[in-house]
């Protein structure tokens, strides 16, 4: 019945108790649609409130896929700096993210170029560039990763640089370690498994094999 109806009814008699109850119903729900829009409303205020806080704190923002500039073929979607910091200006685009979880908001840490997904994360004032970060690895504090690739539980922290390298498994850097090899000839050194730290440095240019303590290395 609906409220018309109802209504009618009520008007031919007064004491009509299905026509009252039909009415007293849709007054209700009218009530509950009402209170509901309202929740609705205020959730939404409350979630652009939040949203503008954040952004006026964020230093980065993940651009929508709107062109292929901005997303690759495996959804990592392109980043763009909102405000100067360290090196990096405003408007700057960088790497490309998984999400918001890949690249902390925190610190000056960037990712000028190359990819970082999965449950990776670059974060305090790290600087990678043309790298790929992924699995569950962690780049952190002052360290430099250039064309390298840090996957598996890997850890680089401190200030380690590493340059052509690929950093493993449950491999960790840390300290004052650098740590690479400028010849496109021997290829990528390679970590896997132990620990370097302190002060360190090797180049292995001209070397095909170098080991130091538990850590072997190797080229690909």
């Amino acid at each position: 019945m609906t409220s018309q109806e109802a209504l009618a009814r009520l008007l031919v008699n007064p004491e009509d108790a299905d026509a009252r109850a039909c009415i007293e119903e849709l007054a209700k729900q009218s009530v509950e649609e009402e209170q509901r829009q309202k929740e609705a409303e205020e959730a939404a205020r409350i979630e652009a409130e939040r949203l503008a806080r954040k952004r006026a704190t964020d230093k980065y923002e993940i651009l929508p896929a709107r062109n292929k500039s901005m997303t690759t073929s495996n959804g990592l979607y392109r980043i763009r700096a909102l405000r100067d910091f360290a090196d990096v200006k405003k408007g700057q685009e960088g790497g490309f993210v998984q999400s918001e979880a890949n690249l902390s908001q925190k610190g000056d840490c960037w990712l000028y170029s190359g990819n970082c997904h999965g449950n990776a994360q670059i974060s305090g004032n790290a600087k990678v560039k043309n790298s790929e970060i992924y699995g569950n690895a962690q780049v952190s504090g002052n360290a430099e990763v250039f064309f390298s690739y840090v996957s598996g539980n890997a850890k680089v922290s401190g200030k380690a640089m590493l340059y052509r390298m690929s950093v493993r498994g449950d491999a960790e850097i840390t300290g004052n370690v650098k740590i690479g090899t400028s010849s496109y000839k021997i290829g990528r050194l390679e970590m896997e498994r132990g620990k370097v730290e302190g002060d360190f440095e090797l180049d292995a240019e001209g070397s095909f094999f170098s080991k130091v303590g538990d850590c072997p290395w190797r080229t690909k």
